[in-house]
């Protein structure tokens, strides 16, 4: 029962995320365990979801390259978690799983976080829905992108100009506009760096 709750709870989780605007309440054993008032503001949904000190924390992504748009949140290099668990992509407004993504967004902190330890994300890319191909799982929870590395270096730029507007990072990271990335490229280890939660 605690196994289903969790899932339950995740799935409820990534809808607050992907509609801010919607009004949510999940119970478990007559006990109100989340309520999301639909304010359409993302960071509280965010708040909702991994709790207000946490959110609070985060740096905004506002990133447009035509054809694509990339919003949402990252935490700085000072707060990060052991495990992917706190990443969330969505594409289309569509919460997906996608190795592209997480190889972006272990581009763009590279340097900046303890080999093992990884960043909080919350991410909605879009673009035009025939350059994403959302029929290769039955749940459609996985999607295939037509130019991975375009969306990759996209993602990339994006992350890194949010940490540099956050003041989080220095302004040397970000990566010049042309630079392309291999969706299957693992970075080397990164350095130590002092982290935080």
């Amino acid at each position: 029962a605690s196994t289903e709750f969790a899932h339950i709870a995740e799935v409820v989780s990534r809808y607050i995320l992907a509609f801010p605007e919607v009004a949510f309440t999940l119970e478990h054993n007559g006990r109100e365990v989340m309520r999301h008032v639909p304010t359409g503001e993302g960071r509280t949904a965010l708040a909702e979801v991994v709790g207000r000190e946490l959110a609070a924390q985060l740096v905004p992504v506002h990133y447009h390259e035509p054809p694509y748009t990339v919003r949402g949140f990252v935490s700085p290099p000072t707060v990060s978690k052991p495990t992917r668990s706190h990443q969330w992509f969505f594409v289309n407004r569509r919460f997906v799983r996608n190795k592209t993504l997480a190889a972006a967004v272990s581009h763009a902190y590279h340097g900046f976080l303890p080999e093992g330890r990884q960043p909080i994300v919350v991410l909605f890319l879009e673009l035009p829905p025939d350059l994403v191909d959302v029929n290769v799982h039955p749940a459609k929870i996985e999607v295939r992108f037509r130019k991975d590395a375009e969306v990759q270096s996209v993602i990339v730029r994006a992350l890194r100009e949010a940490l540099v507007t956050g003041q989080v990072v220095p302004s040397a990271t970000l990566s010049p506009q042309g630079e392309k990335f291999s969706p299957n490229l693992v970075p080397p280890p990164a350095r130590r760096a002092r982290c935080g939660r």
